[in-house]
């Protein structure tokens, strides 16, 4: 039993750094200048203020080892109002915004979903 005393503190710094190494990487957004088809997904509103000043707000790609697949992503501002829609999302909330990667380069299928494969910035709020 006294053995475990040690290795317990040791797993746990040992987690807690690959959990700061994982965490580091995907917080290094991408951002393109050549975008052909823009990324659309869902946030909270109150990222528009922080998106209005310049500040970098971050949607996070797959972390984790593949246990968070990444935030959902949308080729049309359509669809992501129609998926808020359909899954009953309280849009005084959540809102669309514009994501600063390219929908062919950046964006997986993940079942039925669609995600980002690499951290992206919040560009834009987008009105509708």
């Amino acid at each position: 039993m006294r053995k475990y005393h040690i290795l317990v503190p040791i797993l746990t710094a040992l987690l807690m750094t690959c959990g700061a190494m994982e965490l580091r990487r995907t917080a290094d957004a991408t951002i393109r200048s050549d975008i052909d088809e823009p990324i659309y997904t869902i946030a909270p509103k109150h990222y528009s203020v922080e998106v209005t000043n310049g500040k970098r707000v971050i949607k996070l790609g797959p972390m984790f080892w593949g246990l968070y697949p990444g935030a959902v992503a949308f080729k049309k501002q359509e669809d992501a109002l129609a998926y808020m829609k359909e899954k009953d999302m309280n849009t005084e909330e959540l809102v669309v915004y514009r994501l600063s990667g390219d929908y062919e380069s950046d964006v997986n299928q993940e079942g039925k979903l669609h995600r980002i494969n690499k951290s992206l910035l919040l560009i834009e709020k987008l009105k509708y």
